[in-house]
């Protein structure tokens, strides 16, 4: 027997509801797949939006405290970088390559090849940070996790 000689021996009052189904669930199928692909491109656009916002008014805080050497001050800002929803990374450093200010205390004073090296960092970040330095704010999106990173030069 042939494959599909089921489907031809069936009837029209049948088949035609049948095929009618199908087209209807691919139909479905592939509009659901068009909405989630262009919501999640609304969704990073709106986050990395939201981000730049967020990095543009901290850089001009840092800015202002950086001008009058208020050192403390400086590093109580980049603290409170972990307050806002989603940051999970944050250092300042300095021009020898040293974080002055992180999120975890155990990262202070430590070289950044050193604080990238440790295992419990991404091999994208350690990369990204490799490369020359921005001189504006530059947002990227990570290709490994739905997540967002962003350099900000002082």
């Amino acid at each position: 027997m042939r494959p599909g000689a089921w489907l031809l021996g069936m009837s029209a009052r049948r088949l035609v509801p049948l095929l009618l189904f199908a087209f209807a669930l691919l139909s479905l199928g592939l509009r659901y797949q068009h909405q989630m692909g262009r919501i999640d491109q609304d969704v990073s656009t709106e986050e990395t939006t939201r981000l730049r916002e967020r990095l543009n008014i901290e850089q001009s805080r840092l800015d202002h405290r950086l001008g009058i050497a208020d050192t403390l001050f400086v590093r109580r800002l980049i603290g409170a970088l972990a307050l806002h929803d989603g940051i999970e990374r944050a250092y300042l450093i300095d021009a020898a390559g040293t974080v002055q200010a992180a999120l975890l205390r155990r990262d202070l004073g430590r070289p950044l090849p050193d604080v990238l090296g440790d295992p419990d960092q991404p091999a994208e970040l350690r990369a990204w940070l490799a490369r020359s330095s921005a001189r504006a704010i530059e947002v990227a999106t990570d290709a490994q996790r739905p997540a967002l990173r962003a350099e900000v030069p002082l």
